[in-house]
């Protein structure tokens, strides 16, 4: 009874102490002291309009009123240090000459300027369309929700394809958070239709964490659906250009919400290019990849973005604080969000005294409870489909032989009823069984193989019910599936050389990886940010990393490096491509030429091997400033194999150096230089040699 009662008291004091922290958080917020810039002033609010326009991409436009002069003033930027308000009023000098720096607080907000946009399906992972089939179609859709969002205003766009053989009594439901909202006959609709469904009308006490969509098709082609069914013309296609249109209100309030809303681009910019928060901002870089769900940068680089949102690096007084869409963040900070996000989520700051950065060892067996899957329920006719996405880094690093074990059960399948189980990993065909008997808990194990493995993995099970009776009009018997949580992957141990490529490299960094750059400049470090924001994407967790002088690469043990080196620094790792002198990449059995480099021409290298001792190596290196990774990440948007990747004139070229290519070096006329250019050529000369010397020692035992 005792231990009950201090249990209690525990509790009472935990919720006492958060509430106390989230309310002393937000007296604080209020007398904090802020700059920004006041573009405009004007009698009435009306008269702002055309302004706020001309500013309507820019971040944190809020409104002042000013009693002395009786006028309503608006402002452009919430930030800590007057140094970022004046690199904004350089931006904004052309457009407003009368702009200003103005010392304020976060209690002189009059009013926060509505500001409208949009997330698009493509912004939160859907790289290609949702496609639904069956009589009975059915979709779902999660859009990120934070609490400076409102519904007002906001709206779904749904476009869709659906199939042109569906007949009248077809229909289309949509609805949000569980409530039905839509709903609309096929004829009523355009051969492309678009629903658009305001939000006006939903309570946006009832949207939690995400705002939850789902659409519902109701097929029929005829009146049999036992022949409309495998006809295969049961369809609807949404299109990833649909999007959720939201109104935001106010000022982001916790850090939780700055890092949802990761469809933004975030601007990093850092105070002064020294080693520690050069490396600040390459772990950032691995942990904005890591929470992003696109292939694309979210990144840019520079002092100031007042369209996006920035993330200022330095030694600042407290480790995370955040001022609106602006974040002000220590090295141990980045730190801290990197392996404790969880608790800093509610807080807009945070001040750490100390922190042990522990890697954590990954058993060799991961329950689907561990990727973070719960029990999965589905009821229906014809492919009842459920996906497990994972990732190399998940179970630990590249598997020499990785397998699966599921764990499911599902509901008697009579003997007149046909049911199978697929199994796919990345949408190639592994596993097919027949479903058949009693239903009961069973399982399944199968390998999966490693030519089929990516960083990141989808798992796709599909148990297809089919019925095989002619009365089946009318009420329709349903299959039920359950797949268990403790379902589990399992590897019998790791490759230490992995197969390692341009494109499978963030398979094989894995575990702690070290940095070196020829200097700490934007110049070198930004490459090595979209390299690493890549590394994050693909492998969904913050990579682990140290920046390293040149020197000091052999003093402690890495599982990989990262290099960008200037042209003149490649040859001291011994690389496949040297890019100081002229060469040429030649087949040496056809000795074709494919592409011939000068010294000084305009290219940027790429190349990924094993060094002496097995450690994976990146090493990036360019020419003249012909960076690919300036603005974008153009690696990320192709798929390239090959062990080493040229770019030149905006396009990327990847080639596999060493069985079947070659380099040459023109200046470098040694032994080695001939044999590569010219070894088909000798190895004819010497097997006519052979042969004749052959030939000339017959005639001469054999006196013929």
């Amino acid at each position: 009874m005792e231990t009950y009662f201090k249990n209690i008291i525990k509790t009472c004091c935990i919720i006492f102490l958060i509430i106390f922290s989230a309310t002393a958080d937000a007296a604080e917020n209020d007398e904090k002291t802020i700059y920004t810039i006041q573009t405009y002033s004007a009698r009435t609010m009306k008269e702002l309009d055309e302004t706020i326009l001309q500013l309507s991409n820019y971040k944190d436009l809020w409104i002042r009123y000013d009693n002395k002069q009786k006028k309503y003033l608006l402002m452009t930027g919430i930030f800590k240090e007057e140094k970022e308000a004046q690199y904004l009023l350089a931006h904004l000098q052309k457009k407003f000459p009368n702009g200003k720096i103005v010392k304020s607080t976060f209690s002189n907000i009059y009013c926060w300027v509505p500001k409208t946009e949009k997330i698009k399906l493509s912004d939160i992972g859907y790289s290609e369309p949702l496609h639904s089939q069956g009589f009975q179609s059915y979709a779902s859709i999660q859009f990120p929700w934070t609490n400076s969002m409102i519904t007002k205003n906001g709206k779904i766009s749904l476009f869709l394809k659906i199939s042109p053989l569906l007949n009248e009594r077809s229909s289309i439901k949509v609805m949000i958070e569980k409530i039905p909202y839509y709903n609309i006959r096929i004829q009523q609709l355009s051969s492309d239709p678009v629903i658009e469904i305001p939000l006006d009308r939903v309570e946006e006490n009832t949207i939690g964490e995400e705002l939850d969509v789902e659409i519902f098709g109701y097929f029929s082609i005829t009146d049999d659906r036992c022949a409309d069914e495998p006809s295969g013309n049961l369809w609807m296609i949404i299109e990833k250009d649909s999007f959720l249109q939201y109104t935001a209100t106010s000022p982001i309030q916790s850090i939780k919400d700055y890092f949802k809303t990761a469809h933004e681009t975030y601007n990093i910019s850092i105070e002064k290019d020294e080693a520690n928060f050069v490396e600040a901002s390459l772990k950032l870089a691995g942990f904005l990849g890591s929470i992003s769900q696109t292939k694309s940068t979210r990144l840019t680089f520079s002092k100031i973005s007042g369209q996006s949102k920035n993330i200022f690096i330095g030694p600042h007084h407290k480790d995370i604080e955040l001022f609106g869409n602006n974040l002000y963040v220590t090295p141990s900070g980045i730190d801290f969000l990197i392996n404790k996000f969880g608790p800093a989520l509610p807080f807009s700051n945070i001040s750490i005294d100390s922190y042990r950065n522990v890697p954590l060892k990954l058993p060799n067996e991961i329950s689907f409870e561990d990727l973070g899957y719960d029990n999965r329920v589905m009821i229906g006719i014809g492919d009842l489909t459920a996906t497990y996405p994972f990732s190399i880094q998940e179970i630990g690093g590249w598997p020499e032989h990785l397998f699966c074990t599921l764990v499911y059960n599902h509901t008697p399948i009579h003997e007149e009823e046909r049911s199978f189980l697929k199994i796919r990993i990345n949408k190639t065909l592994l596993e097919t069984r027949e479903v058949t008997g009693e239903g009961g808990e069973k399982n399944i194990s199968f390998e999966i193989p490693e030519r089929y493995l990516q960083p990141r993995n989808i798992l796709e099970v599909t148990f297809s019910y089919y019925l095989n009776r002619g009365d089946c009009k009318g009420s329709l018997p349903q299959m039920e599936v359950s797949i268990f949580k403790d379902s589990f992957l399992s590897t019998k141990g790791f490759r230490k050389n992995a197969p390692l490529s341009i494109g499978s490299y963030p398979s094989v960094f894995l575990g702690k990886g070290a940095i070196i750059l020829s200097y700490n400049t934007p110049q070198f470090y930004i490459p090595i940010a979209r390299l690493v924001e890549m590394l994050g994407q693909l492998q969904g967790f913050p990579p682990i990393l140290k920046l390293l002088p040149y020197e000091d690469l052999d003093i402690e043990q890495y599982d990989y490096a990262m290099f960008h080196l200037s042209p003149d620094k490649i040859h001291l790792l011994n690389p496949i491509v040297d890019l100081e002198p002229s060469f040429e990449i030649i087949n040496p059995f056809t000795q074709k030429s494919l592409l011939k480099l000068r010294s000084d021409d305009s290219v940027a290298l790429l190349q990924v091997f094993y060094n002496k001792v097995g450690t994976p190596m990146l090493i990036y290196s360019e020419n003249k400033n012909a960076s690919p990774f300036e603005d974008q990440n153009l690696l990320s948007q192709q798929t390239l194999n090959g062990n080493v990747a040229i770019y030149k004139n905006n396009l990327w070229y990847p080639m596999e150096i060493g069985q079947k290519l070659r380099v040459v070096y023109p200046h470098q006329t040694d032994i080695e230089y001939y044999w590569v250019r010219y070894r088909l050529i000798i190895c004819v000369l010497l097997g006519t040699l052979l042969i004749v010397f052959l030939f000339f020692i017959y005639q001469r035992l054999t006196g013929n």
